[in-house]
């Protein structure tokens, strides 16, 4: 098995956004995050799958209310495995870690800027901390992504 070794890491997320009057809104989402652990001259995969529910307190926005930051706090669970359950690898080895469920939070500092009336920009940082996980407690994972307003 030649596979290019690599610690090639992903994440993707689609969440539902309420605004309430103040510009806090609360948010229900879900992720998939995928990283890439080098073994040898392969890579394994940890993968999870998790939900969140959380709210985000409006810190500044525009007389305009064109471009908001904010700052969110989030509760997440979830199911993460690693290698797809596949605990013999071409060499013989075992892994040990065992197919777990995910629970914890998460802290995002975020900035929507719109770009039209129903189309915004989302850039943000997400520190993730998920007990259960057995290859790290910690996630910090950059975004850049798009909002569709649907009323």
């Amino acid at each position: 098995m030649n596979e290019q070794s690599s610690d090639f890491t992903f994440h993707a997320g689609m969440a539902f956004s309420s605004y309430l009057q103040n510009d806090n809104r609360w948010v229900l989402g879900g992720e998939y995050f995928e990283k890439h652990y080098p073994y040898k001259d392969i890579s394994l995969p940890q993968s999870q799958f998790t939900v969140d529910a959380g709210y985000f307190l409006n810190l500044l926005s525009d007389v305009h209310k064109t471009f908001f930051v904010s700052i969110g706090a989030s509760v997440m669970g979830g199911y993460e495995t690693v290698n797809w359950g596949d605990k013999k690898l071409y060499d013989g080895a075992t892994i040990t870690n065992e197919d777990t469920l995910l629970y914890g939070g998460a802290l995002t500092f975020e900035t929507e800027i719109f770009l039209t009336d129903r189309i915004v920009l989302l850039v943000n940082v997400r520190e993730r901390m998920l007990a259960g996980s057995s290859v790290g407690l910690l996630n910090t994972l950059p975004g850049l992504g798009l909002k569709f307003i649907i009323n």
